[in-house]
């Protein structure tokens, strides 16, 4: 049977064990928030070039429908969508 000696080294030990895994928890914590810090900016600006580039994208495709309309309507004799688009609401 286990005396007081033994049982206080026991207890002495499962404490010390505690603090260990308490502290690595609270390191644990203290290098994911680091890394969470070292690389939300880098994705935050990724996120946004990559954003912008598909902005620029649309906007280049809508030049080219509007460059397209304007073809076929400059085809049929209507010099610039924008005066067709008046004539319709003018009338």
């Amino acid at each position: 049977m286990a005396d007081q000696t033994d049982i206080k080294a026991i207890a002495e030990a499962a404490a010390e064990g505690a603090k260990f895994g308490t502290q690595t928890v609270k390191t644990s914590e203290k290098i994911l928030g680091f890394l969470a810090r070292l690389f939300k900016e880098p994705a935050e600006d990724t996120m946004g070039i990559i954003g912008d580039r598909l902005k620029f994208l649309r906007w280049e495709r809508q030049l080219h429908y509007v460059e397209e309309v304007n073809k076929m309507l400059e085809v049929r004799g209507i010099a610039e969508l924008e005066r067709y688009l008046q004539s319709l609401l003018c009338h």
